[in-house]
């Protein structure tokens, strides 16, 4: 049976096809799904029909001179199996057209590209694989991530030419761009994960904040600061005669009255914020934000992938080891993301309140198979020297349980 696919978002093939074999396989679906969402399309017009029908009708008929037929000003007549039989099959064929033009546009756009590592000598026709990977348009990026997953288990040719140095200077040029934007990529995304599973609410943060430094500022210009007893450690200083009198009778130019009732207002707002039922409403949600993150996991998992995939053949067919001195980055991102994942497992688990969507919890369980199945790979391919790796204790206390094969 055909997955129907959803229309909030754009969803590759897990196998990727022929476009031709693709619509193929989804035409019958989507003719059956059509007869079925026209439905009660058709229920919905019969009585509206019925309700203010006439008025409609009458209306239409007078504006072109139109005459009116009998049969549509009778219920019997309405109702009659032709007539909802037509009014049923015109609104399929309509819910066809438009399912069948979502259906190419997703086969078109989620057709696999093959980009080249550096562009051909003179000519700029063609995007790089450096520069798909960079792009601003979401799906030129993730065809450039899906690239790099299958540059880097299946086309050997490419991915030499990804591990040769430049012919001036003797520099990876083509490693460097990659693997830098690459990684940029993926600390941003857990980054981003980590901000949205903290649980301070953001818009009563930056609403306290706010007050705090208008009620810092009116301490400040207070005239009567300096007369009381301050106890705090480091602040307090002894008051003289002259700085008294000169407190006291300094014009408080910022305390007005709108001063002061704006402070009053600010204050109210952030007191209403903390009530859990406003805060539902204009608070930033926890799992709303996560899900936000996780809808864009997949050029993530193809990412980590494609880096671990050829760090691991690095050591065989990099003969300048190109690969080899950013290597501790690259173990250092994945158990960062790795910690990360953990932590939002353990809010799902734990955290009644914290609904989980499907789709998140499918794409989390993947983000984190590729985290660890990309471990494994630098770990079993670099088995003799991790251990020489130049990075921190607690880097390697994380890497140690794959070395020993007990992460499960």
């Amino acid at each position: 049976m055909v997955q129907k696919p959803s229309p909030r978002y754009l969803q590759f093939p897990t196998i990727h096809q022929l476009k031709f074999l693709q619509v193929k396989m989804c035409l019958f679906p989507i003719v059956k799904q059509s007869v079925v969402d026209a439905l009660s399309p058709t229920l919905v017009f019969f009585v509206f029909y019925l309700w203010k029908g006439n008025t409609l009708r009458e209306i239409v008929y007078g504006f072109h001179d139109l005459v009116s037929n009998k049969l549509c000003k009778d219920v019997y007549g309405v109702w009659s199996v032709g007539t909802i039989f037509q009014v049923w099959f015109f609104t399929s064929i309509a819910f066809n057209i438009v399912y069948s033009m979502k259906l190419l546009f997703r086969v078109h756009l989620t057709e696999y590209h093959s980009f080249p590592v550096t562009a051909p000598f003179g000519s700029r026709l063609f995007l790089t694989l450096h520069e798909a990977l960079s792009s601003n348009n979401p799906v030129i990026m993730q065809l450039g991530y899906l690239d790099l997953r299958v540059l880097s288990e299946t086309d050997s040719s490419r991915r030499n030419e990804l591990f040769t140095l430049s012919h001036l200077g003797g520099h990876p040029h083509n490693w460097n761009a990659v693997v830098e934007t690459t990684l940029k990529m993926v600390k941003d995304f857990s980054d981003k994960l980590k901000a949205a599973i903290s649980d301070e609410p953001k818009v009563a943060s930056a609403s306290k904040t706010k007050l705090e430094e208008n009620f810092s500022k009116f301490e400040v210009s207070s005239p009567y600061k300096s007369a009381l007893r301050n106890l705090s450690p480091g602040r307090y200083e002894p008051i003289t005669a002259n700085a008294l009198n000169t407190t006291v009778l300094a014009p408080a130019a910022e305390d007005t009255v709108l001063d002061i009732v704006s402070r009053q207002v600010k204050g109210t707002i952030v007191h209403l914020l903390d009530k859990p039922g406003i805060r539902f409403f204009f608070s930033d949600l926890v799992e709303l934000n996560v899900h936000h993150v996780m809808s864009r996991a997949q050029p993530v998992i193809w990412a980590v992938d494609g880096l671990s995939l050829l760090a691991a053949t690095s050591i065989v067919l990099d003969k300048y080891g190109v690969a080899v001195k950013d290597l501790p980055v690259l173990v250092t991102t994945l158990l960062d993301l790795k910690q990360v994942l953990d932590r939002l497992h353990k809010m799902n688990a734990f955290k009644k309140e914290l609904r989980s969507y499907e789709a998140d919890v499918k794409m989390r369980r993947s983000l984190q198979a590729a985290v660890k199945r990309s471990l494994y790979k630098i770990t079993i391919a670099f088995q003799n020297h991790v251990n020489e790796l130049p990075v921190t204790s607690s880097v390697r206390s994380q890497l140690k349980p794959f070395v020993l094969f007990k992460e499960g």
